[in-house]
């Protein structure tokens, strides 16, 4: 399908997930506040209230999409992830550490001289909405990766796991109306691919479902091009992932897999974004495509 059709056009670099788009930007903080609202049970009004710090610029180019931001004192740490990651604690605990320098170099506090440097206290949450079965909330705790099993509980750092999917964590949905109408937009765009193994065709209709329902007050189709742009991206990258797990091959290898670099091509998505999907050279990449 051309994506012209639906006002899409395929030029445009996308590195962002819909759900930083969603919860993670200066215009949308009235949606990551409700959020946060639902979580902690409380009722913050005022978005502004609410400090994005979201690093931009890091060396863990896979957690590049995570949404932080600094409120009361505290530094949260929210991930989207659509699939289940044991390392989840470790990799927050890096991230963090980045956002406690970033803070400390920004408000000029000495941590080398003798009184104590208060900093803001930390809080990281996993939202995963994959398809394999959890519960609806569970932690992940850095200790379980130590070589040697810590026993008095000393050191630890905890990631809680959100389960996102559908009839899962029902309060926290029925709390966060952002948070629930992204999900069943997630919903939608899984199970129209699972009736047609066509991507495009898939969040095209998801889209226009989302479109009707004026899911996020209209940002379906305000937002048309960024929405699908993303979706593509993010369904592209899952489908490749999913094959490389049921195929049971050693990751990066694209081996049999020319049609996912086919349908990325033709999506119009950047030769960079799809060379970082599959994990490889964009001179390699280019090779393939000239060989197709």
């Amino acid at each position: 399908m051309d994506t012209t059709e639906i006002g899409i056009g395929g030029n445009r670099e996308h590195k962002d997930t819909l759900f930083r788009k969603i919860f993670g930007t200066e215009e949308h903080k009235h949606y990551l506040l409700s959020l946060y609202n639902a979580i902690n049970h409380s009722n913050y009004t005022n978005p502004d209230d609410l400090q994005l710090i979201t690093l931009e610029d890091v060396l863990f180019v896979s957690m590049k999409n995570d949404v932080a931001f600094l409120l009361d004192c505290e530094m949260h740490l929210y991930e989207h992830q659509s699939t289940l990651n044991p390392n989840m604690p470790l990799r927050g605990f890096m991230y963090m550490a980045k956002l406690w320098q970033n803070w400390i170099q920004k408000n000029k506090k000495n941590i080398y001289g003798k009184k104590l440097v208060k900093i803001p206290t930390p809080h990281y949450t996993v939202f995963y909405n994959g398809t394999e079965q959890t519960e609806d909330r569970y932690e992940l705790r850095l200790s379980d990766a130590f070589e040697k099993t810590q026993k008095d509980g000393k050191y630890e750092w905890t990631a809680e796991v959100y389960n996102m999917n559908a009839g899962k964590n029902k309060e926290l949905m029925e709390k966060c109306k952002a948070l629930r109408e992204y999900a069943d937009f997630v919903r939608m765009v899984r199970e129209y691919y699972q009736e047609s193994k066509d991507e495009t065709e898939a969040i095209k209709k998801a889209m226009q479902k989302a479109i009707d329902g004026n899911y996020l007050d209209g940002y379906f189709e305000k937002e048309r091009e960024e929405v699908f742009m993303t979706t593509l991206w993010e369904v592209n990258r899952d489908i490749y992932e999913n094959d490389l797990r049921e195929e049971g091959r050693i990751e990066g290898r694209i081996e049999g897999r020319i049609e996912i670099v086919v349908a990325m091509y033709k999506s119009g998505l950047p030769m960079q974004q799809i060379a970082s999907i599959l994990k490889m050279d964009v001179e390699e990449l280019e090779k393939m495509i000239e060989e197709i």
